[in-house]
């Protein structure tokens, strides 16, 4: 196990590892042997989260996104939503 770095399913640990790789991916706590994908409606856009930060409401992610995408044009999300739905839907 790393002690100071963590490491990816694709790459031993071998001493000191690169962080959690890709983006989209995190480690909560230090010298974790593996990372984590960050849930669907969360992101981590940097190497070596310790948490995935939540997509903000008007956007969506699925699982093991480095960002969120906006609604279009007639759609809506709440924060942390994996997708978005009609307008009407969301607020009628």
């Amino acid at each position: 196990m790393c002690l100071l770095f963590r490491f990816t399913d694709s790459l031993p640990c071998l001493g000191p590892s690169p962080p959690c790789s890709p983006k989209g991916t995190f480690a909560d706590d230090a010298g974790a042997d593996a990372c984590m994908s960050c849930a669907p409606g969360k992101y981590s856009s940097v190497l070596g989260s310790k948490e995935c930060k939540t997509c903000p409401a008007g956007t969506f992610s699925k699982a093991q996104s480095a960002s969120c995408i906006s609604c279009r044009a007639g759609y809506f999300s709440p924060a942390g939503s994996p997708v978005c739905s009609p307008w009407c839907v969301a607020l009628c």
